[in-house]
C-alpha cells in the first residue's frame, strides 16, 4: 500500500514537473530584446517614443541608456504587466504579446498621459 501511494506520488509530481517545464519554455520564448514604440492619444506628452527593453526569464528590464528603470514581466501566456520610471515619472503598461508582436495600452500618472504601444521582438 505504500509503495502504491508513493509511486502515485511520484507520478504526480512527475506531471506537476512537466506542467511546469512547458509554461517556463513558453515564457522563454519571449525572452530577448524588444522595440517598444508608444503612442500618445491623451494628455500633453510627446506624440510618440521608442525604447529598447530586455526580457529575461519573463521578466521586464530597461535596455537602454538614460537613467530609466522597469519591473514587470510577461507570463507563459504572454501577458504583460510593466513599469517603467524615470526620475519623478512613472508609466504603467499592459497588454499582450504573441509571437514576435506585441500590444497593449499604458497610462502615466505623474504625466497626465495615455496612450498605446506596439512591440516588435529584435
Amino acid at each position: 500500500m505504500e509503495a502504491t501511494m508513493i509511486r502515485q506520488a511520484a507520478v504526480v509530481l512527475a506531471a506537476v514537473g512537466s506542467v511546469m517545464a512547458a509554461g517556463m519554455a513558453q515564457a522563454a520564448s519571449f525572452d530577448g530584446n524588444w522595440s517598444v514604440l508608444l503612442t500618445t492619444s491623451k494628455g500633453n506628452c510627446d506624440k510618440a517614443y521608442r525604447f529598447p527593453v530586455l526580457v529575461s526569464g519573463g521578466r521586464i528590464s530597461y535596455a537602454g541608456q538614460s537613467g530609466a528603470t522597469a519591473q514587470g514581466g510577461v507570463n507563459p501566456s504572454g501577458q504583460v504587466s510593466a513599469r517603467f520610471a524615470r526620475g519623478g515619472d512613472t508609466l504603467a503598461a499592459s497588454g499582450r504579446v504573441k509571437g514576435d508582436f506585441g500590444m497593449g495600452t499604458w497610462q502615466s500618472p505623474t504625466r497626465e498621459c495615455a496612450g498605446s504601444w506596439t512591440a516588435e521582438k529584435r
